[in-house]
């Protein structure tokens, strides 16, 4: 793992996960369950595709990660970072944890009717901190206050660009990564750069 030599001294846990050779042997043995590349896809195209060809089965793929974090005693804030670094395979994307996530469903029966959210919930466990809790709880505020589908999933991917640029990733890399996460869209540094100025923006206000 070259980009390994990229972590900062003070990144120890993510250095002691990844030289555990038994957690390593969980995660290749959980990609070749799900067909995923020990060494991560090759390319945007090679991990649209096995997105779209595992659209129906993703929530018993993600239950597959969630198990794999319980396992090896992982708090609830590293789960995004898991769902980033295996498919990749890079140590970096484990730079984005996340203490908290948006859990929601979608009014109506078709794809055309599910504009607006009900049960919008804050999952997390008993490490997220003080402060971490007042931001999830500014998070319900704004999205109740415009529960729209869009609205929701644009909060939700700009927060994880934010974790990864205080984690230190470049906007090259952030733009690489949203990329292969959201299929359909293109993303550059620029339109990273203003992800990044919205939201510490909008925490800056909501302080």
């Amino acid at each position: 793992m070259d980009k390994a030599d990229e972590l900062g001294p003070d990144e120890y846990e993510i250095k002691d996960l990844i030289a555990n050779d038994q957690f390593i042997k969980s995660v290749n043995a959980l990609r070749d369950r799900w067909e995923i590349p020990i060494t991560g896809f090759a390319s945007n195209w090679d991990q649209n595709k096995w997105n779209k060809q595992n659209r129906e089965s993703m929530s018993d793929y993600i239950a597959d990660v969630d198990k794999l974090r319980v396992e090896y005693d992982l708090t609830f804030k590293w789960k995004t970072a898991l769902l980033l670094f295996i498919p990749t395979a890079n140590p970096l994307m484990l730079r984005a944890q996340s203490p908290w996530e948006v859990k929601y469903t979608y009014e109506g029966n078709t794809v055309a009717d599910r504009k607006n959210v009900r049960d919008l919930t804050i999952l997390a466990d008993e490490s997220i901190s003080q402060d971490e809790i007042l931001d999830a709880q500014r998070t319900i505020k704004r999205l109740a206050n415009r529960p729209k589908k869009q609205l929701i999933i644009n909060i939700d991917r700009d927060s994880k660009v934010y974790k990864l640029h205080q984690s230190g990733e470049s906007n090259t890399q952030i733009a690489d990564w949203l990329n292969k996460t959201y299929s359909g869209q293109a993303f550059n540094t620029d339109s990273v750069a203003k992800i990044i100025k919205r939201v510490a923006a909008r925490r800056k206000k909501t302080t």
